[in-house]
């Protein structure tokens, strides 16, 4: 058995780090490319962007288990949940190895696993509790170097306030440093491992938040934050190729190193359409009345379709709430819970060193959520209400709608409100290939004002004309958005939006590896999908260098 040691970076973008290898900003990644094997992966099936690291640890099994995302739906009472990542044998698991993994989203403890296990110390998304095998490992981590600074705070969708910007980074550059400590006391705790896989995330967080400095091309590229957003994520990415460095140094001399990244970022064209759009287009194709309202759009279409700029005192999705009809009470509500109180609250959270934002930050050990028994973890654990999505502010709709939106990340998922599928279900079997040409058109027909072409650049049917499958995705319909999609305009149902952005960046189908060591040659290979990147580590196990 060879060892290996797979590291990979979280949403690390292939395109920036040639950038910023070529300024001379990233020495340990450019020494890597100089003398490694490059593989560049795709995933080109749709939906898999935003479900890579599934793929990665445990191939097609999920899909073929009908597990296509953590967000589910239930058509027995039309409640969507958060289930969790899937159970099941990661590509490490057995083999006669020993291994050592260490915060990889979406990892669970497998049970066929021979070593040590650690999950959701510091991920982004990690989608499984803080826990480890043996026990007790995640609160020696915490005793020593405390839980990651961004754990569980990375979700705030503030790239519209400075002061977050800068929390944001200073927290990402310090977890990087404390993610290389804790990689290196692990290292030299368990000495015994052929596998070594762990994952550091802060490029991901980063990405998602300040994407619009680095990408001249954003549709909030001018926005009053891009610069400090540009400089702050080059500085978070210097900072994991810091971490890399220091963990390189940690390994045996005669460890075979893949470096790699199952998917890249690219700007948010699917934020808002998938979660704000899309239900309000369909509860109008259903006959409903107009919800969402928006800006004045002639003023909007003269000043050239500029990008929405939120109050930067104001929480996320304040806007789009406020465009939501509602009754009297609640609009009161909305409107005394902005402007000075916001100022306030914000001028007590940085009083007491949080954030701006309204969710916590954890600073010590004591903060964070305690690691939990192994034998405590079950479905129950992992599964539960999805509650926070614009989608679901249509929810007690959807019975009497022939089709309506689910929630989703990345892509549009459109379910069909089917007879003997649903428990109101609406549209009979027979008419199911029908609705979905029918609202197929209904894509077709809305229109992105600021490119002219439709929202929708690909719309895929997932049942392959078997709607009861229940392996098959939620959502009837998949849909790709066109490129910076923040409003519509449909020839009959009227305008929808624009509203601020949510997320600066999403997730492209583009990964890579670089793969050196011992007798490993500079090359570059073909192209493989992502599915491929664990069989080349197992392969490297046995001593296999790819050619």
């Amino acid at each position: 058995m060879h060892r290996v040691a797979a590291v990979g970076i979280d949403s690390a973008d292939r395109a920036l780090i040639e950038r910023l290898i070529h300024e001379g900003r990233l020495p340990n990644l450019a020494r890597l490319q100089a003398v490694g094997r490059e593989v560049r992966f795709n995933n080109d099936i749709y939906g898999k962007p935003e479900e890579a690291w599934t793929s990665f640890l445990y191939g097609d099994a999920p899909y073929r288990a009908g597990y296509w995302s953590n967000l589910t739906f239930d058509p027995a009472t039309y409640r969507s949940y958060r289930q969790g990542t899937f159970d099941g044998v990661p590509f490490y698991a057995g083999g006669g190895r020993r291994s050592l993994v260490f915060d990889v989203p979406k990892s669970t403890l497998a049970s066929d696993v021979v070593g040590t296990q650690i999950t959701g110390w510091g991920a982004h998304a990690a989608s499984f509790p803080r826990a480890s095998r043996p026990t007790g490992l995640i609160r020696e981590l915490d005793r020593r170097f405390g839980p990651h600074p961004t754990l569980g705070n990375d979700y705030h969708s503030g790239w519209y306030q400075p002061d977050f910007v800068e929390e944001l980074a200073d927290s990402l550059v310090e977890g990087a440093a404390i993610r290389a400590d804790a990689t290196r006391w692990l290292l030299d705790r368990n000495t015994d491992w052929d596998l070594f896989l762990t994952v550091l995330s802060e490029t991901h967080s980063g990405g998602h938040e300040l994407w619009h400095g680095v990408d001249p091309n954003h549709l909030l590229a001018a926005a009053p934050t891009a610069a400090a957003a540009g400089r702050r994520l080059v500085e978070v990415y210097q900072a994991v190729d810091g971490a890399l460095g220091r963990i390189i140094e940690g390994l045996p001399v005669d460890t075979t190193l893949v470096v790699f990244s199952v998917h890249g970022m690219k700007a948010n064209d699917s934020d808002l359409a998938t979660e704000l759009l899309l239900p309000e287009l369909l509860h109008r194709h259903c006959g409903g009345r107009p919800r969402l309202g928006g800006p004045d759009h002639k003023l909007w279409r003269e000043q050239g379709y500029p990008a929405v700029l939120p109050d930067p005192r104001r929480r996320p999705m304040a806007a789009a709430r406020d465009a939501l009809d509602a009754p009297l009470a609640e609009r009161l509500r909305r409107k005394a819970a902005s402007g000075p109180l916001l100022d306030l609250e914000r001028a007590l959270r940085r009083f007491r060193g949080k954030p701006p934002g309204h969710r916590p930050v954890w600073k010590t050990a004591a903060d964070a959520a305690p690691e939990t028994d192994p034998s405590d973890i079950g479905p129950a654990m992992l599964e539960e209400p999805a509650t926070d999505y614009p989608n679901l502010w249509y929810q007690g709709q959807w019975p009497s709608m022939r089709a309506f939106s689910l929630p989703s990340f990345g892509e549009g998922r459109i379910r069909i409100n089917l007879a003997g599928r649903e428990r109101d279900g609406i549209v009979e079997k027979d008419d199911y290939e029908r609705t979905c040409g029918e609202l197929e058109q209904l894509l077709a027909a809305s229109i992105n004002p600021r490119t002219g072409h439709s929202i929708a650049a690909e719309v895929v049917r997932s049942h392959h004309g078997d709607p009861m499958d229940p392996t098959a995705p939620d959502g009837d319909l998949i849909i790709r958005w066109d490129s910076a999609v923040d409003a519509l305009a449909h020839p009959e149902l009227g305008t929808i939006g624009p509203f601020p952005m949510f997320r600066m960046s999403e997730h492209n189908n583009d990964g890579f590896a670089w793969v050196s060591g011992p007798g490993i040659e500079s090359a570059r290979l073909q192209d493989r999908p992502t599915e491929a990147l664990p069989l080349l580590i197992l392969a490297l196990l046995e001593g296999r260098v790819p050619s």
